[in-house]
């Protein structure tokens, strides 16, 4: 997987965001990480996983709620 970006979701979560293959389809894997004792990160279940097919909706679609968000405010 290569590792695009990661957000601090709060003070003991990361979600990273990252693009691979995955049984020789392209995916998007949004996935949250916690820290062990000894600094690593390690994948929670909560996530999504896509493939980059639909990359470009999921991308309209959040900036859609993020239109709306400003709005609501």
């Amino acid at each position: 997987m290569l590792l695009i970006a990661e957000v601090k979701k709060n003070s003991r979560e990361l979600v990273r965001i990252s693009l691979g293959t995955f049984k020789g389809h392209e995916i998007c894997d949004v996935r949250c990480h916690y820290p062990t004792a000894s600094g690593d990160w390690l994948p929670t279940p909560k996530g999504l996983t896509f493939s980059v097919d639909l990359l470009q909706e999921i991308l309209e679609a959040l900036k859609m709620a993020s239109e709306k968000h400003v709005v609501s405010r």
